[in-house]
């Protein structure tokens, strides 16, 4: 699996709610920066996150705006969504074949 293929499965993923998926896509030991959060999660704590983000946003999705492949690497622009309650933009960064750095 290259680095658009990752980001493919990984919005998949947060569109189906689907935590193990999520988790799965994640490199041992790969971490997940939010600038919401005080420190990077990896692991369990990954699919955790995104389940609370799906309890309090059920209807939450992501669209890609752009996605790019720089030899190995992708590079997404996406845009998050909440029907009525927020709307944002973020860039995820994938290296290899699996995720390992995710919005910074």
């Amino acid at each position: 699996m290259n680095a658009l293929e990752v980001s493919q499965r990984s919005t998949d993923a947060w569109n189906r709610h689907d935590a193990d998926a999520l988790v799965a896509l994640y490199a041992e030991g790969g971490t997940y920066h939010n600038p919401r959060l005080d420190h990077a999660l990896t692991g369990q704590a990954i699919g955790d996150f995104a389940k609370s983000v799906w309890a309090a946003y059920p209807d939450m999705s992501l669209e890609i705006i752009s996605r790019g492949d720089t030899g190995g690497r992708s590079r997404n622009t996406e845009r998050r969504f909440a029907p009525g309650r927020f709307e944002s933009l973020s860039s995820t960064k994938i290296a290899g074949s699996r995720q390992s750095t995710s919005r910074d």
